[in-house]
């Protein structure tokens, strides 16, 4: 939900409207102008979602905006739809710094996987913002979150609180992992999970003495020795550097809790990559005006059906990829190539055309 904060600045979110009454454009009673609204205001949404099936009505985003943060802010509809998505999109790139950088992790080195019926909406914005060079775009990002349901492996943890100070009995961690394993052995039995297909793994959480939080370490197979243990620490001190950009190699470790983790690995759909070909994009099925951002007005952007995007198909932005469970929104300066198995592999156009 957008709305104009005490101090007078545009704020959005945390608070959301839900399903129920919805986005104002949902016709449902809702009245709060959200990031939903927005977006079909500035022409990234279609007057309808799920393929048709459930209408939204533009004149009701309007009106929400209009009231409850255009005219309060003295701004017009459309920079007021424009700035809730700015913010929005600054408030998830924070989130997104915060669970990467703050553990250590650049995001540009990763790819942004962007999923859900909203995600693939933010994703070249949040891209630009965290110097992301590659967006993957799953073919059913909508239900991307049932299929990791139904095709993850069964997994179970089973964890033993043992806190000491300093280097620990090699008697009582061994005794106690393998008390832990006959357990893990004991539950891969029970649901009936193949000798071949069985994992189970080892772990360890550390902290400095007096420290309020632990890090996890993975701990080695086979017996435990006191090179082993021996491991575990220094493992510690490396994995604390990189996470927290120091470390205390003179300082006391505790260890806090054993870990054993069993992993039934489940048969997996086949996954054969279909041969790409470069394909140029195909017609269009319908064309809207769209503002990308803030800064931009209004420009006829094509609009394309992502069921008729073939493996190779390359598109370069402005251009909108509708499907039955989201919108991809492809900025100016980005390029779709359609991969092997279906995703929309997206990139900065000057990256593309340097590679």
């Amino acid at each position: 939900i957008a709305r104009v904060a005490p101090t007078g600045g545009l704020a959005v979110g945390p608070e959301s409207a839900g399903a129920d009454p919805g986005p104002a454009c949902y016709g449902q009673g809702g009245v709060e102008p959200t990031v939903t609204d927005a977006r079909l205001v500035l022409g990234h949404l279609p007057p309808h979602l799920l393929g048709g099936e459930m209408l939204i009505d533009p004149e009701l985003a309007r009106a929400a905006i209009q009231d409850r943060v255009a005219q309060p802010l003295g701004l017009t509809v459309e920079d007021a739809a424009a700035g809730i998505i700015e913010v929005a999109d600054n408030n998830m790139a924070g989130a997104m710094r915060t669970v990467s950088v703050g553990r250590g992790l650049d995001p540009r080195d990763f790819a942004l996987v962007a999923f859900g019926g909203a995600g693939p909406l933010h994703a070249c914005s949040l891209a630009t913002l965290l110097g992301m060079d590659t967006i993957v775009v799953p073919p059913t990002p909508g239900v991307l979150s049932t299929y990791g349901l139904l095709f993850t492996d069964l997994r179970n943890d089973y964890v033993q609180t043992y806190v000491h100070s300093g280097v620990p009995s090699v008697s009582d961690v061994a005794s106690t992992y393998e008390r832990l394993e006959r357990q893990a052995a004991g539950w891969l039995s029970r649901e009936a999970v193949p000798e071949s297909s069985r994992r189970v793994t080892r772990s360890a959480d550390l902290r400095y003495e007096h420290q309020g939080w632990e890090i996890t370490v993975d701990v080695p197979s086979g017996a435990v020795t006191q090179e082993t243990l021996q491991d575990i620490e220094t493992n510690f001190h490396e994995l604390h550097k990189r996470l927290y950009t120091y470390n205390l190699p003179h300082q006391t470790v505790e260890l806090v809790n054993l870990r054993v983790t069993a992993i039934g690995s489940l048969p997996r759909p086949p996954s054969d990559p279909t041969v790409e070909l470069d394909i140029a994009a195909p017609a269009p099925r319908a064309t809207r005006k769209v503002r990308a951002s803030r800064s931009q007005g209004y420009v006829e952007t094509p609009v394309y059906d992502r069921q008729q995007l073939v493996p190779g198909t390359l598109i370069e932005g402005p251009a909108v990829i509708e499907q039955r469970d989201t919108t991809t929104i492809l900025v100016s300066d980005y390029r779709s190539r359609t991969d092997g198995y279906g995703n929309l592999v997206i990139s900065p156009i000057h990256l593309a055309s340097d590679s």
